[in-house]
């Protein structure tokens, strides 16, 4: 964060969908009030809504991702200050997600594993 702005955290409930018709999974975020989350000294935004949609496509050798993010930091800080510092948050998500994947040493977890086996 800027060194004007004070940390935000964030706590949310995650769903997973596995679509194995459509070769898709879906992770969907919202907000939670979770008591068993302990506080910080951050201020506890809330992530209003927020998906992730991982597609296979070309025959399974690519994954297309589609993601939407709606978020209220909370605080006294100015819509469009946040508005400023989060433009390029597409952008910089999907390079990160990008070099991910590209690490060599990436596995899969493996409580995933029975997600991916299927018959071909």
């Amino acid at each position: 964060m800027p060194i004007f702005m004070k940390d935000r955290d964030f706590v949310s409930k995650i769903t997973m969908i596995f679509d194995l018709s459509k070769t898709e999974l879906v992770f969907h975020y919202q907000p939670s009030d979770d008591p068993s989350v302990p506080r910080t000294d951050f201020i506890r935004g809330e992530l209003i809504d927020a998906t992730f949609i991982l597609s296979s496509i070309d025959d399974d050798k690519k994954t297309k991702v589609d993601a939407s993010f709606l978020c209220d930091p909370k605080g006294s800080i100015p819509k469009w200050l946040v508005n400023f510092f989060l433009k390029d948050w597409p952008k910089k998500t999907f390079r990160n997600l990008r070099e991910e994947v590209l690490k060599p040493d990436i596995s899969v977890d493996t409580r995933f594993s029975k997600l991916l086996k299927r018959d071909r």
